[in-house]
């Protein structure tokens, strides 16, 4: 009985790890393809820049 209890609770706690680190990849995705945007962004402004 308490073997089995201290499984399920052992299972849930590797679930929710699992979801932060889902969560976490997500954000780091996020942020990355932000800055991809952004170095696009200024590189297209640097030319605008260069030919004034």
């Amino acid at each position: 009985e308490q073997r089995l209890r201290y499984l399920k609770q052992q299972e849930r706690r590797q679930q929710q790890a699992v979801s932060e680190t889902e969560k976490l990849q997500r954000l780091k995705e996020r942020v990355e393809s932000q800055e991809a945007k952004l170095k696009k962004i200024r590189a297209m402004r640097g030319q605008v820049d260069y030919s004034k």
